[in-house]
């Protein structure tokens, strides 16, 4: 994971990201992650407007997966779960599945 940044060096073309403010009268500080529209300004993951001015920024981190092999699998084939489904690559292509071709197992 990076390194905090200052929050005016965040990008600001729709990518979610982790926010840090520090306390202020209003509120105790805060991580919570928001994105930046040009009409709302900070929205946060929830699609509210940002109540707190963040000071701070990093990238998200890449999400979990889960990665199994089992009979039939294929060394060039990677399996691997994303949210509720498997995402299936073999070389620089990919498809979205809801189940493991190779074993059933569902995402």
């Amino acid at each position: 994971m990076s390194e905090w940044q200052p929050i005016d060096t965040a990008p600001k073309d729709g990518k979610e990201i982790l926010a840090y403010a520090p306390e202020n009268e209003y509120c105790e500080s805060r991580i919570g992650v928001i994105y930046f529209t040009e009409y709302d300004g900070w929205i946060s993951a929830d699609y509210d407007a940002v109540k707190y001015e963040p000071t701070h920024w990093m990238p998200l981190p890449p999400p979990p997966v889960k990665k199994h092999q089992c009979k039939g699998y294929n060394d060039k084939f990677i399996c691997r779960s994303i949210g509720d489904q498997w995402i299936i690559e073999f070389g620089i292509d990919w498809t979205a599945v809801k189940y493991c071709p190779f074993c059933g197992e569902k995402a």
